[in-house]
């Protein structure tokens, strides 16, 4: 089972997910996700030692997404060469990759948080 923990940087919310995201987990996410962006925080949600997530946490990633977006609020993934190749796979094959403004250092991810970045230049609304 993984990890939740939510961090403050800057004047964002960091909420890094460790191990493995499964729908036990995916709950307690979307909370924390919830209270940040209720507070007006821009997220930032680092994958960067996470090493599974399913369907039921990217559904909470993608409707907090959507929230911080139309709030005007920044929210950014960080995933870096130690994030699980099963999360940098299922972000490629889900094109999530082109949806979510991605990020490979925290500093990095933060900043376009604050920007209030909240998609990829590409990226649109998911249907």
């Amino acid at each position: 089972m993984g990890a939740v923990v939510v961090e403050r940087e800057r004047g964002a919310g960091v909420v890094v997910l460790s191990g493995e995201q499964d729908a036990y987990a995916a709950s307690r996410v979307g909370s924390e996700l919830g209270v940040l962006l209720a507070e007006g925080v821009p997220v930032v949600v680092d994958l960067s030692v996470a090493i599974f997530v399913d369907s039921a946490t990217l559904l909470e990633l993608l409707r907090a997404r959507k929230v911080a977006a139309a709030m005007g609020l920044g929210f950014v993934v960080q995933m870096d060469a130690d994030t699980g190749r099963y999360v940098r796979k299922v972000f490629e094959i889900t094109r999530l990759a082109s949806v979510f403004a991605i990020e490979t250092t925290r500093e990095s991810a933060v900043a376009r948080a604050l920007d209030g970045v909240a998609a990829s230049a590409l990226g649109a609304e998911p249907a």
